[in-house]
C-alpha cells in the first residue's frame, strides 16, 4: 500500500468513527503481536500470527504517531498532566524465531519495539506447552485420544479442532503440576519424537535461540519476560509457581543478555489480585495484560492493558482512533 492510500485509510477511519458517534480513544495504544510469517500455512496453528506484508502495513500506519520504547512508556506514565498526542508501543509475546522478520521491518523503519521471551522454551526444539498441545491434537499421528475422562476421536480436522479447544480450555485452568501431568499423558499417546517432527513440519512455531535474543538486544530491541514455562497466573496457580515464573525468568534473562529485565507480560493475559504486588516485589517496573484498553497516565504500571492488532489496515486504523462498542478477546497462547 502506497502512502497516499495509507493516508486515505487513516482519514476514512477517523470519519467513520465520528459518523457512528464512537468514543475517541485516548491513552497509549500498546499492541500485542505474536508472530510474523511470509504467508499462513495453517489458520489454526498460526491464528495469532500476521503475514509479513500486513505487519509492514501496520508499521507504515503506526509510524505516523509516536512509537515508544519501554523506557519512554515508563516516562509517559509517570508524567503529570494529560497528553492527547497519539502514541503506541509495539510488543511481541512468546519469543518465536519468526520475530526476526519483524526485526527487519522495525530496523528499516528505525522504530522501537519489545519482545517478551518465554525463557524455558527458547531454542529450535523448545516449545510452549499449549502450542505443543495444538500441534499434537491438530496434526499428530493418532486416531483417538484419552483425556478429561473421555475418548476423543481424531479422524478429521473438525473433530481434532473440537478436541483441541475443549482440552486447551481445561488445561488453562489447572495448576502447573496438574497441567504438566495432563500434557505428559497426552504426549504418551503419540509416537516418540512427534512434537519435534511437527515443529519441523511447521517451522513458524519454532522459538528463537538465546543467541538470536542477544542479537536483538544488541540492536536495541527491548526484551522482557513472558515467564519460564508460560504458566498462567490465574487464582488457582500456586504462589510458589507464580514467583518462580517471575523470578527465575528474570534472572535467566539478565544472565543471558547482560542487561536488566524490567517488564513482564502475563501469559494468556491472566492476572490475580496479587499480581501487581508480585511483579513489584520481583523487581519489574512494568507489567502487561491482554485486557483491552490503553495505557493512561497514573495507571497501575504492573497491570497495563494491550490491544490485539486487527489484520486489515482499515480496521487497525479504526481501532487506533476509536473505542469499539463491544469488548475484544483477551485470551491467547
Amino acid at each position: 500500500m502506497d502512502m497516499s492510500n495509507l493516508w486515505l485509510q487513516s482519514w476514512q477511519a477517523r470519519l467513520a468513527g465520528f459518523a457512528r458517534g464512537d468514543t475517541r480513544r485516548e491513552g497509549i495504544r500498546v499492541f500485542c503481536y505474536h508472530g510474523i510469517v511470509e504467508r499462513k500455512t495453517d489458520p489454526q496453528l498460526e491464528r495469532n500470527f500476521h503475514p509479513r506484508d500486513t505487519f509492514a502495513e501496520h508499521i507504515r500506519f503506526l509510524r505516523q504517531f509516536r512509537l515508544l520504547s519501554l523506557a519512554e512508556l515508563l516516562e509517559e506514565l509517570s508524567a503529570k498532566g494529560d497528553d492527547s498526542r497519539p502514541a503506541a508501543v509495539v510488543t511481541f509475546d512468546d519469543g518465536y524465531a519468526n520475530n526476526l522478520l519483524a526485526a527487519e521491518i522495525m530496523a528499516q523503519a528505525r522504530l522501537p519495539w519489545t519482545v517478551f521471551l518465554t525463557t524455558g522454551a527458547l531454542g529450535r526444539d523448545g516449545i510452549i506447552p499449549l502450542i505443543e498441545l495444538s500441534l499434537l491434537l491438530l496434526h499428530g499421528q493418532a486416531r483417538n485420544l484419552e483425556a478429561l475422562g473421555q475418548t476423543f476421536q481424531l479422524p478429521d480436522t473438525d473433530r481434532r479442532l473440537s478436541a483441541f479447544r475443549a482440552i486447551r480450555a481445561h488445561l488453562k485452568t489447572l495448576p502447573a503440576n496438574q497441567r504438566e501431568q495432563s500434557l505428559d499423558a497426552i504426549r504418551a499417546q503419540f509416537p516418540v519424537g512427534e512434537t519435534q517432527r511437527l515443529l519441523h513440519v511447521f517451522p513458524s512455531l519454532q522459538m528463537m535461540s538465546w543467541n538470536e535474543a542477544r542479537q536483538l538486544a544488541g540492536a536495541g530491541v527491548d526484551l522482557g519476560s513472558h515467564g519460564v514455562a508460560h504458566e498462567i497466573h490465574h487464582a488457582g496457580q500456586p504462589e510458589a509457581v507464580r514467583q518462580h515464573e517471575l523470578g527465575e525468568s528474570r534472572r535467566r534473562m539478565e544472565k543471558q543478555l547482560g542487561q536488566p529485565c524490567l517488564a513482564f507480560a502475563f501469559p494468556n493475559g491472566n492476572t490475580n489480585p496479587a499480581s501487581a504486588s508480585e511483579l513489584e516485589t520481583a523487581g519489574y517496573r512494568l507489567g502487561f495484560t491482554t485486557r483491552p484498553g490503553t495505557a493512561r497516565r497514573a495507571a497501575n504500571p504492573w497491570l497495563l492493558p494491550r490491544l490485539e492488532p486487527a489484520g486489515a489496515i482499515g480496521k487497525l486504523a479504526r481501532e487506533f482512533y476509536w473505542e469499539p462498542k463491544t469488548g475484544g478477546k483477551d485470551a491467547h497462547e
